[in-house]
């Protein structure tokens, strides 16, 4: 069995972490979107789907050890990965990795990631093949929510928002979660941003479930995202497990909702109320970056 070669770069401008740091740097590849549909195409994949979703409870690490016992190299792809902490976790169970999002912060980045713009469609249409194609053998996806966050309809204290320049707005809801039809220049630009990448996580979900391939896709348990067009008709076989987040070191009781299409019960723990939360709202940050919200904070 070949070993799997590390990716190539996407677009020129990938970053890695200490934790891959004897792994051949991703900046050998070719550049570009030739260098986006070229990027898998020496990798072998030995490794198949199908323990994952066979099983009615599957705990997916256990799985991947045992996978990464048998030589095998399975490899995730980690969509808007962010600072890339899933990528880094997956390496650390023995798994191969590759983050792929529009913005990397090089002085926060945990594990391999390329800078790609997925709203273009060359890197949309190249992850769908790579998905079809069986490149891959899981998926994660994080899709931006700030367009979605219910934190919006909260307003700020005065003194808050004079000191912040100005309150946010709502660009959805409930009744408009597509985004309001008013809206107009940058706020209307953003939504539709959003949107762009909502149906292309859409195409990503179904693209999974026609291959077998696991995937999760994570958000808010109350976003606004999961109410949008993208997300009104989901494929059989897709259901959501939620958890919240100071069940997993978070100090504030987030609740999260991962949609997905294998049942992890690592995946499912609530607040058992046996621990003090910090509060929602405006806090000062230490690293002299001002005032932010705390749900910017949480979104790790």
């Amino acid at each position: 069995m070949r070993k799997r070669k590390p990716a190539a770069n996407l677009d020129n401008e990938c970053q890695q972490s200490g934790l891959t740091s004897k792994r051949k740097r991703l900046d050998d590849g070719p550049q570009g979107s030739e260098g986006i549909q070229d990027l898998f195409q020496s990798i072998d994949v030995t490794a198949t789907s199908s323990s994952f979703i066979g099983a009615h409870q599957v705990d997916a690490p256990d799985v991947l050890h045992e996978e990464a016992q048998r030589n095998r190299n399975l490899f995730l792809l980690d969509v808007f990965c962010g600072t890339a902490g899933v990528a880094a976790a997956f390496q650390s169970l023995g798994g191969e990795a590759l983050g792929i999002d529009h913005l990397v912060d090089k002085r926060r980045v945990k594990g391999p990631v390329a800078k790609v713009d997925l709203s273009k469609k060359a890197g949309q249409d190249t992850v769908i093949k790579w998905i079809q194609e069986r490149k891959i053998d899981g998926v994660m996806l994080a899709p931006p929510c700030g367009t979605s966050s219910r934190a919006r309809e909260i307003p700020l204290p005065k003194k808050l928002r004079w000191r912040c320049g100005m309150q946010p707005e709502p660009l959805r809801s409930d009744t408009w979660p597509n985004g309001f039809p008013h809206l107009k220049g940058i706020a209307q630009l953003k939504v539709k941003a959003a949107n762009k990448l909502y149906d292309f996580t859409r195409r990503v979900i179904q693209a999974c479930m026609d291959a077998n391939i696991p995937f999760i896709c994570e958000n808010p348990r109350r976003s606004l995202m999961w109410k949008t067009d993208a997300f009104s008709c989901l494929p059989e076989g897709c259901f959501f497990q939620n958890v919240h987040a100071c069940m997993y070191g978070s100090k504030r009781r987030k609740s999260t909702a991962f949609l997905m299409n294998f049942h992890a019960e690592n995946l499912k723990k609530e607040c058992d109320n046996s621990h003090e939360h910090l509060p929602w709202g405006m806090v000062d940050t230490k690293d002299g970056a001002g005032l932010k919200f705390s749900t910017s904070l949480e979104t790790e």
